[in-house]
C-alpha cells in the first residue's frame, strides 16, 4: 500500500486534468475526528465538464489547507485557493481561515462537532464568505454516515443577498486494509428565504474511493504519521451544476 499510493495519486491527479474541461470550488465533507497533538496538510482540487446555462463556468479549483489540533477538542488551520475560468488564466480567489470544535461522541456510534470558517477575496471578481454549521457522524470507523449542513452569508464587496444553504454528505465503509469506498453528495441552495428554484441551485453526487497508508513509525503518546488519497467523480443534477465534477484530494497528517 505504501508504494502503491504515490503511483495511484500520480495517476489520479493526471486523469483528472486530462480528463475535466472545467470546477467551482473544491469538495469536502468535514468529519469531527481531532487528534491532539497533530498537524494536517492537504491539496484539494476539483475539475468540471460540461455546463448547463446556468452553471459557473470555473474550469478548475484548487485549495492548499495547514493546521493543528492544540487541544483534542479544538482544530485551527488556514487555506489559499485557486480558481482557473473557462478562457482565463489560474487565480489566487480566497485566503481564508478555519476552526473545528469537537463535543465528542454522546453515545456509541454518535459524534457531533462544529466548524466556522472564513474566505477573504483576492480577485477582484471574488466576494467573502462566512460559512458555519454543525458536523454530524452516525457510525464507526468501519461504516459511517457524515453530515455538514452548513449556512453561508457572504459580505463585502460582491456579495449575495441572504443566507445560502450548503451541505455535504459522505456515506463511507470500509473494504479493506486502508481502503474505503463511499458516495459523496453536495449541494447549495442560494437565498434560503426566497425559495430560489431548482433550475439555480446546484446538487451533485457520486462515488469516492479512499486510500490510507502509514508513512512513518509511531511516536510515544502519538499516532503514526498517514497520508490519504480521495478520487471522486459526482454527477450534475440541476441545470446550475456541472455535468461532470472530478475531485482529488491527497492528505498528510503527523
Amino acid at each position: 500500500m505504501r508504494n502503491m499510493l504515490p503511483r495511484t495519486l500520480m495517476a489520479a491527479v493526471i486523469a483528472a486534468l486530462a480528463s475535466s474541461e472545467a470546477g467551482a470550488g473544491t469538495f469536502e465533507v468535514k468529519t469531527p475526528d481531532i487528534t491532539q497533538g497533530q498537524t494536517s496538510f492537504s491539496w484539494n482540487s476539483a475539475g468540471q465538464s460540461r455546463f448547463p446555462a446556468n452553471a459557473d463556468p470555473t474550469r478548475y479549483s484548487t485549495e492548499f489547507d495547514l493546521g493543528s489540533s492544540p487541544t483534542s477538542w479544538f482544530f485551527i488551520g488556514g487555506k489559499l485557493n485557486l480558481d482557473q475560468t473557462v478562457d482565463e488564466a489560474w487565480r489566487v480567489s480566497t485566503a481564508g481561515a478555519e476552526m473545528q470544535l469537537r463535543f465528542g461522541k454522546a453515545q456509541p456510534g454518535f459524534d457531533f462537532g462544529w466548524y466556522s470558517g472564513v474566505d477573504v477575496r483576492i480577485g477582484s471578481q471574488d466576494t467573502n464568505t462566512f460559512t458555519f454549521g454543525p458536523i454530524i457522524q452516525f457510525g464507526d470507523d468501519k461504516a459511517s454516515l457524515t453530515l455538514n449542513p452548513f449556512l453561508q452569508r457572504t459580505f463585502g464587496i460582491n456579495r449575495d443577498d441572504g443566507i445560502a444553504f450548503a451541505y455535504g454528505v459522505m456515506a463511507k465503509r470500509e473494504i479493506g486494509q486502508g481502503t474505503a469506498i463511499g458516495i459523496e453528495a453536495y449541494g447549495v441552495i442560494p437565498d434560503l428565504g426566497h425559495g430560489t428554484p431548482m433550475a439555480f441551485q446546484e446538487h451533485r453526487i457520486g462515488p469516492v474511493l479512499y486510500l490510507e497508508s502509514e508513512i512513518g513509525p509511531k511516536r510515544e503518546g502519538r499516532e503514526a504519521p498517514k497520508a490519504t488519497l480521495d478520487i471522486g467523480m459526482f454527477f450534475g443534477m440541476t441545470e446550475a451544476t456541472a455535468d461532470l465534477t472530478g475531485k482529488v484530494k491527497f492528505g498528510v497528517t503527523w
